[in-house]
C-alpha cells in the first residue's frame, strides 16, 4: 500500500484531480484504510473552500470593443509556440544566450514595498572555471547560491509589488509611446493578478491545531499557507520550460515564509527566476519573508532540463520557522497548461518583450500569437484590458 501522512502534497493533487491514474487509485487505497488521512482530506476540502470564498474575484467579462481590438492585433503565426517542432527548437536553443536585466532599473513607486531582490541564475552542474562566479545583475551579487548539500539553491521572494502595470497603462495610453525599459518590473506586472496554478501544491499547517471545516468562520484555521505549481513550456525558448509558483497566505493572519528552489544538478543545466531584479540606487537587503493574510505572490522560474525525464529539482519552505512538505518539480509531459498558467507566460512574454530581454527571441509575431491564444469570451476585466494593453502596444 502507498505509504502517506497527512502532509504529503499528493494528498493535494488527488483533491484537484492532478495525479497520474496509478497513482490516484493507490492514494484512493490508502484513504479507505486510513480515518487520519480521510480527516486530512476532508479538511484540504474545506479550506480549498474557504479560499475559493475569500480570494475569488468578482464576476467580470470580456467587453466585445477588446475581443476585436485583440484580435486585430493577433497576426497568423505559422507555427504554434507551445508545439515548436524540436529541429526548430535546437535552432533557437543554439543561438540564444540567457540575457539579464539592466541594471540602470526604476525604483518602485510605492514606499511600502521593500527593495526587491535580484535575478539569478544557477550554474550547470559540473566542475567551473575558478574566476567563474554567480551571475549578476547591474553591479550588486545575484541571489546567493549555495551549493553546500550538492545541490545548486536559489532563493525565492514572497512579496512583489504591483505599481509597474499602472505606469505601463499610462505611457501606452496617455503618451501614445512604450514605456522606458527600466520602467518594465516583470513580478510587479505578474502579480497585478490573481493567478492558481493547478500542478502539485503543498498545506503548510499551524502546529497542535484542532481546526475543523465546520469552524471555518470562527475566524482560526489550521492551515498557515498553500504552495502551488504548475510547469509548462516555455514560449521563447522551447528548450526551456516556465514553472509558475504561487505562495498564498490564510484568511485570517500573517506568516514568515522561507522558500527557495533547490536544483537537481543532475537534471537541470541552469534556472533563473524571472523578474525581482535590484532597484538602482536602493541597498541590497535580505528577502523579505512576511506574507499577509488573504494575499498571494506569483513567481515564475525559467528552468533549462538536461535530461527529458525526472526530477528537475524541489521547492523547499519553512512557515512561520516550521517545516513544510517539500514540492517536486518535474516535466509533466504533454499536459495542457491551464488557463493561468498560459496567461502567466503571457505575462512575462509582454513584460521582456517591452523590457528588451531575451533578444532574439520575442518578438512582436510571438505576442500577439500568445495574446490570441489567451484570448476568450470568458475573461475577467482586468485581463481583458490587458490583452488589450497588448494591442495597442504592438502598435507603436
Amino acid at each position: 500500500m502507498l505509504p502517506l501522512h497527512p502532509d504529503d502534497p499528493r494528498l493535494t493533487a488527488y483533491l484537484v484531480g492532478e495525479l497520474p491514474a496509478d497513482q490516484a487509485a493507490a492514494v484512493a487505497q490508502a484513504l479507505a484504510a486510513d480515518p487520519a488521512l480521510r480527516a486530512e482530506l476532508e479538511e484540504l476540502a474545506g479550506m480549498q473552500r474557504v479560499l475559493t470564498e475569500a480570494l475569488e474575484p468578482g464576476p467580470n467579462r470580456l467587453r466585445p470593443a477588446q475581443q476585436a481590438a485583440i484580435r486585430r492585433a493577433a497576426r497568423p503565426r505559422a507555427w504554434q509556440p507551445w508545439l515548436m517542432p524540436l529541429a526548430a527548437a535546437a535552432a533557437i536553443t543554439l543561438a540564444a544566450l540567457v540575457v539579464s536585466h539592466s541594471s540602470d532599473l526604476w525604483p518602485h513607486s510605492r514606499a511600502d514595498q521593500p527593495p526587491a531582490a535580484p535575478a539569478a541564475v544557477i550554474p550547470p552542474p559540473g566542475a567551473q572555471p575558478a574566476a567563474a562566479a554567480p551571475a549578476v545583475v547591474g553591479e550588486t551579487p545575484a541571489t546567493a547560491l549555495t551549493e553546500s548539500t550538492g545541490s545548486p539553491t536559489l532563493e525565492l521572494p514572497v512579496q512583489a509589488g504591483h505599481a509597474s502595470l499602472g505606469k505601463i497603462r499610462d505611457a501606452i495610453r496617455s503618451e501614445r509611446r512604450l514605456p522606458p525599459r527600466d520602467a518594465v518590473r516583470l513580478e510587479e506586472i505578474l502579480n497585478h493578478f490573481a493567478l492558481t496554478p493547478t500542478g502539485l501544491t503543498a498545506v503548510a499547517r499551524h502546529p497542535a491545531s484542532h481546526w475543523h471545516p465546520d469552524e471555518r468562520n470562527t475566524g482560526t484555521t489550521s492551515h498557515a499557507a498553500t504552495l502551488a505549481t504548475e510547469s509548462l513550456a516555455c514560449p521563447w525558448k522551447p528548450s526551456a520550460l516556465l514553472v509558475l509558483v504561487t505562495l498564498r497566505g490564510n484568511p485570517f493572519s500573517d506568516c514568515e515564509i522561507s522558500a527557495a528552489f533547490r536544483a537537481n544538478p543532475a537534471n537541470t543545466r541552469g534556472c533563473r527566476l524571472l523578474g525581482f531584479a535590484p532597484v538602482a540606487g536602493q541597498p541590497q537587503t535580505p528577502l523579505p519573508t512576511r506574507l499577509a493574510a488573504k494575499t498571494s505572490t506569483s513567481l515564475v522560474l525559467e528552468v533549462e532540463p538536461a535530461t527529458a525525464t525526472g526530477d528537475l529539482g524541489t521547492i523547499e519552505w519553512t512557515v512561520n520557522g516550521e517545516p513544510a512538505a517539500a514540492v517536486a518539480i518535474t516535466r509533466h509531459g504533454d499536459a495542457e497548461p491551464s488557463d493561468d498558467a498560459r496567461f502567466a507566460a503571457l505575462v512575462c512574454t509582454f513584460a521582456q518583450w517591452l523590457a528588451g530581454d531575451a533578444a532574439g527571441m520575442i518578438d512582436a509575431d510571438l505576442l500577439a500569437a500568445l495574446a490570441r491564444e489567451s484570448d476568450a469570451s470568458t475573461l475577467p476585466a482586468e485581463r481583458a484590458d490587458f490583452l488589450q494593453l497588448i494591442d495597442q502596444a504592438l502598435q507603436f
